[in-house]
């Protein structure tokens, strides 16, 4: 499938439909102020639009532009001081797109970034999510010590995370399916399996489990394979008996569920 094509799928997905911005005045205006911006910016400014939520920070920002995650938060305060951005708030990633600027924005990332760059940019932005949700996971494992980082101080903040991006992880699942990335669906998948279970998130789970099932039988991974739930079929295995959990994981104490 054509990145155009998947990024325009996730957009409409998960964000509001967009007016029309093909009035020549608004235009004119928009045109005039992405070029006063300098050039890193305005790319920034491009690659964000490509990102599937209607909120993000600067680890999503690093990902997208391919930059140290300092040089995007410092990007992100540039962007909100030249009005391109609006904040919108810690718990939400901080930042988002103000109004029609988001539309026009997702215009010029199809015109100025080739395929190529945006496919790249996606990808990136799909390995920040693996990684993310593999160190979540680690606050859900009784038996796994947290990782090194510090992206989470806690069990809490872990799933208050992935509370907060959990349609965006899911929909990431299918992307990287999409875009022949298989070994990142599969990991992804298998991190979000432990949270989507605890949360009772049933069908979220199913659609992810038999993403990564297609996807390891088309990497030829079979050993991934024989762990997913059958994908087709008319007697696909039952999920509980490919993931058992113990019952000792509820006994974590998890903020109140979504």
């Amino acid at each position: 499938m054509p990145l155009a094509t998947l990024a325009d799928r996730l957009q409409d997905t998960l964000r509001p439909s967009a007016p029309d911005i093909q009035v020549a005045p608004v235009r004119a205006v928009f045109e005039w102020c992405c070029g006063r911006l300098p050039a890193g910016q305005a790319r920034l400014l491009r690659l964000l639009s490509l990102y599937p939520g209607a909120h993000f920070g600067a680890e999503e920002a690093a990902a997208l532009g391919g930059l140290p995650v300092a040089e995007a938060a410092d990007g992100l305060m540039e962007l909100s001081r030249a009005r391109m951005l609006a904040a919108s708030g810690p718990r939400f990633g901080g930042h988002r797109f103000q109004g029609l600027l988001w539309s026009y924005a997702t215009d010029l990332a199809r015109t100025e970034e080739s395929c190529t760059q945006r496919e790249d940019a996606v990808e990136r932005l799909l390995r920040f999510h693996v990684a993310a949700t593999a160190e979540a996971d680690t606050w859900l494992d009784p038996a796994a010590a947290p990782a090194a980082s510090n992206r989470f101080t806690g069990v809490g903040e872990a799933v208050r995370w992935l509370d907060e991006h959990r349609p965006i992880l899911v929909e990431s699942v299918r992307t990287a399916s999409a875009l022949g990335s298989h070994g990142l669906a599969v990991r992804l998948a298998l991190g979000l399996t432990r949270y989507l279970e605890l949360r009772d998130r049933t069908a979220d789970r199913m659609t992810v489990l038999e993403l990564a099932a297609s996807a390891a039988h088309a990497a030829g991974d079979r050993g991934a394979e024989a762990e997913m739930p059958a994908p087709t079929g008319p007697h696909p295995r039952p999920v509980v008996q490919c993931f058992v959990r113990p019952a000792l994981l509820r006994q974590r104490a998890l903020p109140a569920g979504r």
